[in-house]
């Protein structure tokens, strides 16, 4: 019986080690970010989330103080399906701002957002990324909406 605590520390390492290793890395860089105020946010969603506030994996990051490019880290993904997605949050309301006609007015950016060609909502099948378990690096673009 002494051991049995050991034994059990040692089933919990070995679980969380485990558990370590079939996790990556998906890291996004969101090029044509604008010097704008706000916060740049971005998640992972699986298919039961897509298009929902939140996802599996949410990150917030600072707007950059200059145009260019941002990278966004999400560490220790799960491998799987994933709709990546990002705002650019200008004033801080954690929503994104639409005109009437349902188009954003506030920057965006999706997984395969370059390959989207309708003004419909994109669908989880379209904009989909396959996670596998050493992780998955992604460049996507921001879209801003034109001056008006």
């Amino acid at each position: 019986m002494k051991f049995a605590p050991i034994a059990a520390i040692a089933a919990l390492a070995l679980t969380a080690f485990t558990g370590a290793a079939f996790a990556g890395e998906v890291r996004v860089t969101l090029t044509g970010v604008k010097a704008k105020s706000g916060t740049i946010l971005a998640t992972l969603q699986t298919e039961a989330q897509f298009m929902k506030s939140r996802g599996a994996y949410n990150m917030m990051a600072p707007a950059p103080a200059a145009d260019g490019s941002l990278t966004i880290v999400f560490p220790d993904v799960a491998p799987g399906a994933y709709a990546f997605s990002a705002m650019h949050d200008e004033n801080g309301d954690y929503q994104m701002q639409r005109e009437e006609s349902g188009m954003p007015t506030e920057g965006w950016a999706m997984s395969k957002g370059a390959a989207l060609t309708t003004a419909a909502p994109p669908t989880f099948a379209v904009v989909k990324v396959d996670v596998p378990a050493a992780g998955v690096t992604l460049t996507e673009p921001m879209f801003y909406p034109a001056a008006r």
